[in-house]
């Protein structure tokens, strides 16, 4: 399909018929797989409740990820309206934000008759801090979601490379900029945590961040949930019956995820009981197969695998626990990885570290896992932990489950905050929002 054609759909007034009395465009950066079960699984079910979305991505040239007219059809089906591939030749802040400047133009010269108000959204602080020039046009409304703390992020990355510092030091500057007006001047900013939002009251006193609201990494509850029947079918199928399963779902190929942590926490629970048995779910099998064979872990005490999103939770209930670690920096502090969301919904307990943004909090709270308040891995925690998991799994195995489950119900699923998220685009004042911490 031709730019062209693509264009002709986008800006088509009938292509995206919504119930409200609202237009919205998205942009992203590309369409990884995780941007497409977060970005496509929230838009999705904003379309099921009458609030359909128009689609940007705006693609580099050196970008792999498929745009077939399959997938973009699929895409289109699932959102309620067009999907616009946008080419990029360069990646610089200029070239960028003009593109998306043009086409915030170009959204509101075409949707002006209407009188819809019209929604531009981003997940990325260069693109929102570019719409913000178009939010004094009439009905225009900026909406920005921040996932991370760049600024703090870059900032922690040390290098000795004097090019690289100097481009940190750009990016720095650059991004506090874009993160102080987008705070400051957006219709709304969804964070992803409590702690998030803390952390940016601490470092703009100054500013009202009323139109600030936090949003989780939930997921769909129609895909992830607990089913003891499942748990029982995969365990004997996967001959594990009897078998202490710990289950890793995620990347394993980056040094901030910590794969040498996992395996150091398996081998030392493997040393005190042998039924312990290692799952982990990645996109790279092969890489986490052979660390672990280096690691000399038996063939019969782990299984590696990949699994499609909309199959992960009968691994899920296959498993017993679950495993989110991560180092204790500024980025995991203010973090909510989506994988909790779907560890809890399966009614696994998570045994994590005591620094993962909101999660190690409600954990303590809510008695959702064990919060891990080192890395060291010493005989005494190794053996805490192990008494725990055994009391779990002994005295209150399929309450336990349940109860994670239907917690997760309640705070962690797409459904709970879907209504919230299409009242605050409509609403013109801030809105309230209560803790789930």
């Amino acid at each position: 399909m031709t730019s062209c054609r693509l264009h002709e759909q986008l800006f088509s007034s009938k292509h995206c018929m919504n119930n409200l009395n609202i237009v919205r465009y998205y942009f992203i950066k590309s369409l990884t797989v995780v941007m497409e079960s977060q970005v496509i699984g929230w838009l999705s079910n904003h379309n099921k409740l009458g609030l359909a979305s128009n689609l940007i991505i705006l693609k580099h040239r050196k970008s792999s990820f498929s745009t077939s007219p399959e997938r973009l059809k699929y895409i289109r089906q699932q959102i309620g309206g067009s999907v616009l591939i946008q080419p990029i030749l360069l990646l610089d802040y200029i070239s960028v934000g003009v593109i998306i400047i043009l086409h915030g133009i170009r959204i509101w010269l075409r949707e002006r008759k209407s009188k819809r108000t019209i929604i531009l959204q981003s997940r990325n602080l260069h693109h929102a801090f570019c719409l913000l020039m178009l939010s004094r046009l009439p009905r225009v409304k900026v909406v920005c979601e921040i996932r991370g703390t760049t600024v703090e992020l870059v900032s922690y990355a040390k290098t000795n490379n004097i090019l690289k510092a100097l481009k940190h030091k750009v990016v720095i500057r650059l991004y506090s900029i874009f993160e102080k007006h987008v705070l400051a001047q957006a219709h709304a900013v969804i964070l992803v945590s409590h702690s998030m939002k803390e952390h940016f009251i601490k470092k703009y006193p100054k500013l009202s961040l009323d139109r600030v609201y936090v949003i989780p990494g939930a997921v769909n509850e129609d895909i992830f949930f607990y089913d003891p029947e499942t748990t029982r079918q995969e365990k004997r199928q996967n001959n594990l019956e009897g078998r202490k399963i710990i289950v890793y779902s995620g990347g394993i190929d980056l040094p901030w995820q910590i794969p040498q942590k996992i395996i150091q926490l398996f081998k030392s629970l493997h040393a005190l009981d042998s039924s312990y048995f290692l799952l982990i779910l990645t996109r790279t099998p092969e890489l986490g197969t052979k660390m672990l064979r280096e690691a000399d872990i038996a063939f019969t005490d782990f299984k590696v695998d990949f699994v499609k999103h909309d199959k992960l939770n009968r691994y899920l209930n296959m498993a017993d626990v679950s495993l989110l670690l991560r180092g204790n920096n500024p980025t995991n502090h203010q973090a909510s990885p989506t994988k909790f969301a779907e560890y809890i919904l399966a009614g696994l307990p998570c045994i994590l570290t005591a620094w993962i943004g909101d999660y190690s909090r409600m954990s303590k709270k809510m008695q959702l896992g064990y919060v891990l308040e080192n890395l060291a891995f010493s005989t005494e925690q190794i053996q805490n932990l192990h008494l725990w998991i055994i009391q779990y799994i002994e005295n209150d195995y399929l309450p336990a489950r349940q109860r994670l489950s239907e917690t997760g119900l309640k705070l962690l699923s797409k459904s709970v905050y879907n209504s919230f998220i299409i009242e605050m685009l409509q609403q013109d004042a801030p809105m309230k929002q209560e803790s789930i911490v």
